[in-house]
């Protein structure tokens, strides 16, 4: 099975009027998505995703940091039976 998703943030251009700093900030769009696949056979599942997949640095805030893109991997077990004897384990 495979599976997938993708959003897409726009920020339009605003004065920011604030008690620490007090200026224009940019509009900004970005793009995040994800895909998933599931190996029943295994029990598992991958999932690849990323936010601002563009990398175009952008800033939400005046004066704040510029924010980039993220991007991750991951292999989860999904096996019903695992969970059960991790939640057993807890106790």
């Amino acid at each position: 099975m495979i599976g997938f998703n993708v959003t897409l943030h726009w920020q339009d251009a605003f004065m920011l009027d604030g008690e620490l700093a007090n200026g224009p900030v940019t509009a900004f769009t970005t793009i995040d998505a994800q895909v998933n696949c599931k190996f029943p056979k295994i029990k598992s599942m991958i999932k690849l995703g990323g936010t601002n997949l563009s990398n175009h640095y952008y800033k939400n805030a005046y004066a704040n940091p510029a924010i980039g893109g993220i991007n991750l991997c991951f292999l989860r077990n999904i096996s019903r039976k695992g969970r059960k004897e991790a939640k057993n384990a807890k106790r």
